[in-house]
C-alpha cells in the first residue's frame, strides 16, 4: 500500500477510535512534486473549502506530512510494517493535545 493512501486509513482509524474531531486536510507542496497533509481539529479547516486547513504551512502544534519522507508519517519514525491502528495509536500518544480536541464541536 502506498504512504498516503495508508495515511487515509490511519485518519479512518482515528474516527473508528472516537477522534471524530481530526481532520485530514490535503495540499500539494509549492513545487508541485510533493502531496502534504496535516492532521488538525476541524476548527482549523476553512469553512469556505471543507478539506483545507486554514494553516498551509508548518505552524506550531500542527503535525505535517510530506509524501517525500515515505512512511515517516509526523516525525513518528518509519512505521511501514505497522498497521493503520498501530499508527494512529502511535500518533495519539505523540500528540497528546492534539488528541483531547477529538470530538466535533
Amino acid at each position: 500500500m502506498n504512504p498516503p493512501r495508508k495515511l487515509m486509513l490511519v485518519v479512518r482509524e482515528l474516527h473508528v477510535m472516537e477522534y471524530e474531531g481530526l481532520r485530514l486536510a490535503p495540499y500539494l507542496a509549492p513545487s508541485g512534486m510533493y502531496w502534504r497533509a496535516q492532521i488538525v481539529p476541524v476548527e482549523y479547516i476553512s469553512p469556505k473549502h471543507g478539506a483545507r486547513s486554514i494553516y498551509l504551512s508548518r505552524h506550531s502544534g500542527i503535525p505535517t506530512y510530506t509524501s517525500g519522507n515515505g512512511y515517516n508519517y509526523f516525525e513518528l519514525g518509519t512505521v511501514e510494517s505497522d498497521t493503520p491502528q498501530q499508527i494512529a495509536e502511535k500518533f495519539i500518544a505523540r500528540f497528546q493535545e492534539l488528541a483531547q480536541r477529538r470530538q466535533v464541536r
